[in-house]
């Protein structure tokens, strides 16, 4: 899968909680991103989450109040990942987001690597 070429997001020292229903985007300003190359996200929580991948018009589509678009990849899960091939540069965020309607969740670790 070759070297890593880049990291966002947090590890275990850094956990966060997410109140009911909230969604939090990483990294802050996008991840700038060339074609040919795979992105993988991966977490840990303790509680359900929904995991999206979006690109710039996407997260920026979201970010207007429009509903959750169509993600250029999509997982449910309290923990695991998922990868996904570029094609065209762009810069790619990561939405996660508490499905629980009445609990808080714990996110433990929550990453972007980019090969």
């Amino acid at each position: 899968t070759g070297p890593v070429l880049n990291t966002w997001g947090w590890q275990s020292s850094a956990n966060i909680t997410l109140d009911a229903g909230q969604v939090v985007f990483f990294p802050d300003i996008g991840a700038s991103v060339e074609s040919r190359r795979t992105l993988t996200v991966t977490w840990d929580a303790d509680g359900t989450l929904a995991v999206f991948l979006l690109t710039s018009d996407q997260y920026h589509k979201f970010s207007a109040g429009q509903a959750i678009p169509a993600s250029a990849a999509y997982q449910q899960a309290s923990q695991g990942s998922f990868s996904y091939y570029v094609q065209s540069p762009d810069s790619f965020y990561v939405l996660l987001r508490n499905l629980y309607p009445a609990a808080a969740i714990r996110v433990y670790q929550a990453e972007l690597t980019e090969r």
